[in-house]
């Protein structure tokens, strides 16, 4: 592609950085529309001298970069031009080298939990096996649970390992063909026992994450991935210089953690579900296949973390774990809640004309067809019950009015002590972004991106309570604690609710009862959140619905945590263990740390006695053996052998001091150097290295 031919046929420049935020695809894509042949010839260069030694969080924010980018360019009119002029060949490269790749890493990433959505809707339906009289259940039929079993034993089998290497095929290949058939089996037999499925199943989940983001949000935007050592850790969670919390759970807690809570939950309902039965137990594939899913989303940023299981890192990051949640009544937690989650709302209409929350309501309907009709012939059941149709009523409603209760009531109190809380706070800052909005449409202008965080420095505006003089009571009440009274109140409502199926030996109906109810409270938080976010709720009457909000935002974000964190703990010991008994030499260091395959530096002796023309030293190749012979010299040097600095101290010259030294020691001294040995070790400080240069 000649630049100067683009420059002169409209030029290479874009009209926004977000859209073409892939600069160097649209300028290709342009190219290749304006037609007359035009074609790119693609060289691939097998040694370029650009990559670089790069560790799981920055590979992870490339591919959120390209990502982002890609789904850009799938909302572009570049694309859908090239879509309809290229041929079927020309098309499917183009598909596959652009988005197809990173729409189907969304797929992959969405095939477990589907599947194990489908595998419970299915159990959960089937008859209960008491009181059959009064559900669908007519003669005698196989078992939902033998059903699934035979379906995804037929699905699932020891093929399933070809799928897990998939992804490897193409570096087995390039191997194959710059190295040998042995390099090639060598790494990839290396990578699958250094755990790269995790790796992968989480790169696919990550990049499935921003492409659909983009999809639905929007704001893509340059992302500087750098080039960090891939040595540095990363905390589980720290307190920055600036105050602000960072670190690895809140940098992937929204991308994997929380749907990799949920598929955990999703299988154990399952196995509860399906019974123990061995003919209704699927072969054991399918849990190899979602233990790995669950493993890579829960866990695999982790286990690629450089000392992520040092005892005192670890202890380390459990304190500042307890810190962001507890410390001065959940205010780290808030700030982190404000920045993360509160300002991608854009309003109750926004958020419902979403395909997220179109697919979610969808997904509810199913389980509240299921539940209802369970619900109605426990109804028939108890009908002589004065109370069965608020007992109906009950089992289909979502849990949130005891939990309502509780947050009312707590505004109430530190509303009478004038607490300062987070609730206070949010409604602060949502009234600073009402009174910006305000003045924005009063000067004319468009509204824009509001930066506005909720600082304690914030001023009290229309009323809002003083601050209380009394130290114990200025915060309020604590968050976490409301966090843990709300999510107690709501599993005793939701178990009082459906306690009649219990009573009726209903097992099943009892679990798709508490998954509808789940996710019924779930998309009541999600839209009372989103309503919220308008200018008309910056109110002191929506004081108890932020608290109910962040009561349940932060009683999900400690179970998520929690699951994250503890199972570690028995890694943590064994690496203390690991320490003990072998130190300096980790188990997980040795996971994680592969040779890079790069070609060795030859060694090379420099005969400082002999010199070229211009002064230089003569280079002469030596034998490893004597090289290592040299190497292995003591250090330190008898009285009657003066070692080199205190010859170059004698003469004060360079060369007299390498000229007035054994060619032996000389010799030695300038293999370490090239072996990357240094020459501390044989001096012992600095100064010493450059008087032997």
């Amino acid at each position: 592609m000649n630049k100067l031919q683009m420059m002169q046929q409209g030029g290479v420049s874009k009209a926004t950085k977000t859209i073409n935020l892939s600069e160097d695809i649209f300028a290709g894509m342009d190219f290749t529309l304006r037609g007359d042949g035009r074609r790119i010839r693609h060289r691939e260069y097998f040694f370029l001298a650009k990559g670089r030694d790069m560790g799981f969080n920055a590979v992870l924010g490339f591919f959120s970069k390209l990502s982002s980018g890609t789904g850009e360019q799938l909302l572009s009119r570049q694309t859908f031009r090239l879509g309809q002029v290229l041929h079927l060949p020309e098309a499917m490269s183009f598909y596959y080298a652009h988005a197809g790749y990173y729409l189907t890493q969304f797929f992959v990433s969405m095939s477990m939990p589907l599947l194990v959505f489908a595998w419970l809707l299915v159990l959960l339906s089937d008859c209960e096996g008491t009181l059959d009289a009064f559900q669908h259940c007519f003669g005698e039929k196989e078992s939902a649970a033998s059903v699934m079993a035979r379906m995804l034993s037929a699905c699932f089998s020891w093929l399933v390992l070809f799928f897990l290497v998939a992804n490897t095929a193409p570096l087995f290949a390039e191997l194959w063909m710059e190295v040998n058939l042995k390099g090639a089996t060598a790494k990839f037999v290396t990578s699958i026992l250094t755990l790269s499925p995790l790796m992968f199943v989480f790169q696919a989940k990550t990049i499935g994450y921003y492409i659909v983001n983009e999809f639905r949000y929007g704001g893509a935007s340059y992302v500087a991935t750098g080039r960090g050592l891939p040595t540095e850790r990363r905390p589980f969670i720290t307190k920055n210089s600036k105050g602000v919390y960072e670190g690895l759970y809140l940098d992937y807690t929204t991308i994997a953690h929380y749907d990799g809570v949920v598929l955990l939950a999703g299988c154990i309902l399952v196995r509860v579900a399906s019974g123990y039965s061995e003919a209704e137990q699927p072969n054991p594939w399918v849990w190899i296949s979602a233990g790995l899913t669950i493993a890579a989303w829960l866990y695999a940023p982790y286990v690629f973390n450089p000392y992520n299981f040092s005892r005192v890192h670890f202890l380390s990051d459990m304190r500042s774990l307890l810190a962001f949640f507890f410390a001065e009544s959940g205010r780290h937690w808030d700030k982190w809640y404000e920045a993360t989650a509160i300002k991608t709302r854009r309003g109750v209409r926004q958020s419902v004309n979403d395909i997220g929350f179109f697919l979610t309501v969808l997904f509810m309907a199913t389980w509240y067809a299921t539940l209802n009709v369970k619900a109605t012939a426990l109804t028939i059941v108890y009908s002589e019950h004065e109370l069965y149709r608020l007992i109906h009523a009950a089992i289909l409603l979502p849990p949130i009015f005891a939990s309502l209760v509780w947050c009312l009531l707590v505004v109430l109190v530190e509303n009478l002590f004038r607490c300062r809380t987070v609730a206070h706070q949010s409604l602060e800052v949502a009234r600073r972004w009402a009174q910006q909005a305000a003045k924005r449409h009063q000067a004319g202008g468009t509204a824009g991106d509001s930066s506005a965080t909720g600082g304690d420095g914030a001023a009290d505006a229309g009323g809002a309570p003083r601050r209380s003089k009394t130290v114990v009571l200025q915060n309020g009440l604590p968050l976490a604690l409301s966090a843990l009274v709300v999510s107690a109140v709501n599993i005793a409502e939701s178990v009082a609710a459906l306690s009649f199926f219990l009573e009726a030996g209903w097992s099943r109906a009892f679990i798709a009862g508490l998954i509808l109810k789940w996710g019924m409270s779930g998309i009541c938080v999600f839209l009372i959140e989103s309503i919220l976010v308008s200018d008309k709720c910056a109110n002191a009457c929506s004081l108890p619905l932020r608290l109910w909000v962040r009561a349940h935002r932060m009683a999900r974000d400690m179970i998520v945590s929690f699951i994250v964190a503890l199972p570690q703990l028995p890694l943590v010991l064994l690496n203390w263990l690991n320490d003990y008994v072998c130190p300096g030499c980790g188990a997980h260091q040795l996971l994680i740390y592969r040779d890079p395959g790069t070609v060795e530096r030859q060694e090379r002796v420099f005969d400082l006695e002999e010199a070229t023309d211009d002064g230089a030293p003569r280079a002469a190749a030596a034998p490893k053996a004597e090289v290592m012979k040299e190497e292995t010299k003591p250090s330190q040097h008898s009285p009657s052998q003066p070692s080199l600095w205190s010859s170059a101290r004698a003469s004060g010259s360079p060369t007299a001091s390498a000229s007035s030294a054994p060619p032996a020691t000389a010799s030695a001294a300038s293999s370490t150097a090239q072996s990357g040995g240094g020459f501390s070790s044989w001096f012992g400080s600095a100064p010493a290295a450059e008087a032997a240069r």
